[in-house]
């Protein structure tokens, strides 16, 4: 599954 996502600290999240 892969979820990317924007964080609230404004980084980018991203993971396979």
């Amino acid at each position: 599954m892969q979820t990317c996502v924007l964080v609230w600290t404004g980084q980018s999240y991203s993971t396979s």
